[in-house]
């Protein structure tokens, strides 16, 4: 049985459900319960693999978390291995009591200790850009769970700020990273940062090549820091403009020295 992880939405789930969670993360490709169920003998979640951290030279740390029981009492094992051959293996022994909990809700008695996280380090321009997880039992296998890690990858740089598509040869890192991530009413946000310095970067802001106001990129938010774009989350700038923003005008924000942002220019719709 084969599952697909690169476009692995969960379906359904709520804050704190995990009912919801774990059904909508043990799905096969045809969309049925992979495991799940009272009689089953192997039951798991695969949570959607997360980078933990990367580089534009195609270093990565793919942080893999899910649990994995059998209804029989067999120990388990997992297994990683890519295009290079394995590259860990482990048992899940880490506490789940949230996966107590949904079983208790159902009058199951599992181990709490079902749960795995572990961080792999992977390396794209040596070809480790499929990882495959398998778990296996005594009696059971999961079978092999495919994951796209060069997918992830470029995802990940993209919401980094990074556009250009990994494609086997990366380009050099610039100096300046940053994004122009809203223009809208009376209000361009977005951020910036320079790869070299820990000083604020300075930003400025045109319409219709008329411009309008520079500042320092260094507001603080919240999501860059859980993004781990920046350290400290002091990255970030808001203008607020004369006059509201119509369809047409073309907003651009570029670094002081001319180097333009991603998403830069904006064409207000």
């Amino acid at each position: 049985m084969r599952l697909d992880l690169s476009s692995f939405e969960p379906r359904g789930q709520a804050v704190n459900d995990w009912d919801a969670a774990i059904r909508g993360a043990t799905l096969d490709a045809q969309g049925q319960p992979l495991g799940g169920g009272e009689q089953a003998g192997l039951e798991f979640c695969v949570q959607p693999p997360r980078i933990w951290h990367s580089d534009a030279e195609g270093h990565l740390t793919l942080r893999c978390i899910g649990w994995a029981l059998s209804h029989r009492g067999e120990a388990l094992r997992l297994r990683l291995s890519d295009n290079s051959g394995v590259r860990k293996w482990l048992r899940p022994v880490r506490s789940r009591p949230d996966v107590v909990q949904h079983y208790q809700r159902r009058n199951i008695e599992v181990t709490e200790y079902s749960g795995y996280d572990v961080l792999l380090e992977l390396d794209l321009s040596q070809g480790g850009g499929n990882l495959v997880l398998d778990i296996f039992a005594d009696t059971e296998s999961s079978g092999a769970l495919r994951i796209d890690v060069e997918q992830l990858y470029r995802d990940h740089r993209t919401a980094l700020g990074h556009d250009e598509p990994y494609l086997g040869v990366f380009e050099p890192t610039p100096d300046t990273r940053g994004r122009l991530d809203e223009a809208a009413g009376e209000r361009v946000r977005g951020w910036a940062q320079s790869l070299s310095s820990a000083e604020p970067v300075t930003v400025v802001l045109s319409v219709n090549d008329e411009v309008m106001a520079e500042a320092a990129a260094d507001h603080y938010r919240e999501d860059l820091v859980r993004m781990r774009i920046s350290e400290s989350g002091h990255s970030a700038f808001e203008f607020s403009l004369p006059r509201a923003l119509v369809r047409g005008d073309v907003v651009r924000v570029e670094v002081r020295d001319g180097e333009e942002l991603t998403n830069s220019p904006l064409v207000i719709d």
